[in-house]
């Protein structure tokens, strides 16, 4: 596989396909795509993922950190406010 900084791939957000460019992508940029203007701002978000590459091809993806990402991998992520 490729790794080339500069590859675009196509992933789905929140059952949204969106072209990005690669080889990885952070927790606030999969966030952004599924919500551009967050809902309120105490929210946090969990993230989780699906069809990834060899190197993460399922899991959680946290703040400050980032995943290795391939064409059509599934991201959802879902808003939940702090108590």
């Amino acid at each position: 596989m490729d790794a080339s900084p500069d590859k675009e791939f196509e992933i789905v957000v929140n059952t949204k396909k969106h072209p990005v460019e690669g080889p990885q992508i952070d927790f606030d940029s999969v966030v952004k795509l599924a919500f551009p203007t967050s809902p309120t701002p105490t929210s946090e978000y969990t993230v989780t993922y699906r069809h990834g590459p060899h190197q993460n091809p399922q899991g959680a993806l946290y703040p400050g950190q980032s995943v290795f990402i391939k064409n059509e991998m599934i991201f959802n992520v879902t808003p939940t406010n702090k108590s």
